[in-house]
């Protein structure tokens, strides 16, 4: 927020939101010209400033447009942001060396070396600082006091003997059975280098995989990662798919790919130059395009139903082509009538396709009352509501009968496609209510001359006219900033 005070402020810079679904994993945001776009109708309210300026509390409301999809949300909530104070602070540093001699002393031509992390611990052993995957390093204090490292080597390593020789700058501080440096005191702001790391192949020859692809579409793309510890290159691959041997490959590197592999159970066997011998075992899954469609009813039969397709292509193999039975290729279809509506999603490759099919019904009859509530999500105030004006879920709505305008004869909340429903109505003499959210008002009540898009709201008393159950009843609602 720029020029944060006390207050309403409706500046923003960016604003993100992650939001995980059991199917997928989407994000919103805004403030960022390549995946959010514009900030609309955001309001931030600082509450509470930290006493020397190290917090800022308070709560927002606004909209975001979500990755993939473009839909846009109305999101609210409270925050509390840390402000880091400006200090001196002091470190301490090192570098890790292949000691081949395992004499502790680091010589002329012996080389970098890599351990998979080191720590920094006050001497009572609170964790202040861990880096992971180096060959040097500069960790970080605050404080004056006392201090210790610890260091964790890579499967098939050993420590060199600590504290060789008589010069400092060049030996291993790391005891080889604590994998620890003695406990050190430093002041605040100093800069300490020179706490070294020797280490060495123990002999033990050690491999480990990582997946980086399953074989989606059962196209063979499938993509592994084989780590090779504790022996120098180079390595000869023996690869085995369900028991049948594929293929030798030689690699010049401790970390190897390994693409083209279709789904199954693997053996890996890795050789050195000098025979020594690690395997491990290791599956590839097969995926195919999987999709399944959400819909909004249309309501008595007006073009205002929507459809969204989702799909697994995102974690398989890219962005989705898309084509629905109307020729659309949007993920979502807005502003459709009833009728039955199928969706082609083939992945980026055109190897594989999903068809999904839906059977869109309308909602409302003689005996109920239905209605959508929705938002100016453009922040133009036109009225009326439009392609892409957000439907707004956890609504209040309340209905009441002619003879009893106090007490609600029932009240539900509108569903995440902005609807609400009140069935098996006796006929009669009725009247809506909505209770909007904090911040919004109602846009003006019969605005123009298409029934099917205005809102029916009084924006002073929040309802609706006094109605007759008639074949279909719907009462809309039209929301603003």
């Amino acid at each position: 927020v720029a020029d944060a005070q006390i207050g309403t402020n409706t500046v923003v810079d960016y604003f993100s939101l992650i939001v995980e679904t059991p199917s997928i994993g989407l994000w919103g945001a805004c403030g960022d010209a390549i995946q959010g776009g514009e900030c609309q109708n955001f309001t931030f309210t600082i509450t509470e400033f930290g006493i020397v300026g190290d917090y800022i509390e308070g709560e927002y409301m606004g909209e975001l447009q979500f990755q993939g999809s473009g839909s846009t949300q109305v999101v609210m909530g409270s925050f509390r942001i840390r402000i880091d104070q400006i200090i001196d602070r002091g470190s301490v540093s090192g570098l890790v060396w292949l000691d081949d001699n395992m004499n502790g002393i680091r010589e002329s031509g012996e080389l970098p070396g890599e351990v998979r992390s080191i720590t920094l611990y006050t001497s009572n052993g609170e964790r202040i600082e861990r880096l992971t995957n180096l060959s040097e390093y500069e960790l970080h204090f605050n404080e004056s006091g006392e201090y210790y490292l610890e260091v964790e080597l890579f499967g098939g390593f050993q420590l060199s003997p600590a504290d060789q020789g008589s010069d400092d700058s060049i030996d291993s501080d790391f005891d080889p059975v604590t994998y620890r440096t003695d406990i050190f005191y430093v002041d605040a702001g100093q800069e300490v280098p020179g706490f070294d790391i020797g280490i060495s192949y123990t002999g033990v020859m050690t491999c480990d995989i990582e997946l980086i692809e399953n074989d989606y579409c059962f196209s063979g793309n499938g993509g592994v990662l084989v780590i090779v510890e504790g022996a120098s290159p180079p390595f000869t691959a023996q690869l085995f798919l369900d028991g049948v041997e594929l293929p030798n490959q030689v690699f010049d590197d401790n970390v190897m790919e390994l693409f083209g592999l279709i789904g199954g159970e693997y053996l890996i066997v890795i050789t050195d130059a000098n025979g020594n011998i690690c395997e491990t075992e290791f599956f590839v899954e097969s995926f195919d395009i999987e999709c399944f469609i959400n819909g909004s009813p249309p309501l008595c039969n007006q073009n205002d139903g929507t459809l969204e397709v989702n799909t697994n292509v995102w974690q398989i193999g890219g962005f989705p082509q898309i084509t629905w039975s109307n020729g659309s290729t949007e993920l979502i279809l807005q502003d459709v009538s009833s009728g039955i509506y199928t969706v082609t999603i083939t992945d980026i490759n055109s190897q594989c396709e999903a068809v999904c099919t839906y059977e869109l019904e309308s909602l409302g009859n003689e005996s109920s009352v239905v209605g959508k509530i929705w938002a100016d999500s453009l922040g133009v105030n036109i009225n009326t509501y439009d392609t892409g004006d957000l439907r707004l879920s956890q609504v209040e709505v309340r209905l009441y009968e002619s003879s009893d305008l106090t007490n609600p004869v029932n009240t539900t909340f509108t569903d995440i496609n902005g609807v609400y429903t009140f069935e098996d109505l006796v006929p009669g003499e009725y009247q809506v209510e909505v209770i909007p959210y904090q911040n919004l008002t109602f846009v003006d009540q019969d605005f123009g001359m298409d029934d099917t898009i205005d809102s029916d709201i009084d924006p002073a008393t929040g309802r609706s006219a006094l109605f007759e159950l008639d074949i279909c009843n719907v009462i809309d609602a039209g929301l603003k900033f």
